[in-house]
């Protein structure tokens, strides 16, 4: 395995790790012009908010597919804001997904591309 394999190895498994989702029961909606203000508790204790999830992405299967980019977060109030969100959001007692911004990603696209181009 050559260096570069062994990197872009390395950073996919760290992606895997790093990047699954948190699961959230919602307690309230309120919709504000284009956005959308969820109110969520944790289902398990991995499941936390905090300032990194800004940018990422939220997702939800009832009552209709969905998803959502995260605006920002506002952790003291278990509060989620919303946008470009492709259905409503989930109602109260129903489950929503989010997900980190994938910040590795990139990365990974990167160290693919220079093996392309070397």
């Amino acid at each position: 395995m050559t260096q570069q394999e062994e990197i872009i190895a390395a950073i996919q498994e760290e992606r895997q790790l790093a990047y699954h989702p948190f699961l959230f029961r919602v307690d309230q909606v309120q919709t504000v012009g284009d956005i959308h203000k969820v109110v969520i508790d944790p289902v398990d204790d991995r499941s936390s908010l905090d300032d990194s999830l800004e940018g990422g992405t939220a997702w939800w299967g009832t009552p209709q597919k969905g998803h959502a980019n995260i605006l920002s977060v506002v952790p003291e109030d278990n509060l989620l804001n919303l946008r470009f969100v492709t259905a409503l959001p989930p109602p109260p007692c129903e489950k929503i997904w989010v997900h980190k911004p994938d910040f590795l990603g990139e990365l990974l696209a990167y160290w693919q591309r220079i093996g392309v181009i070397a």
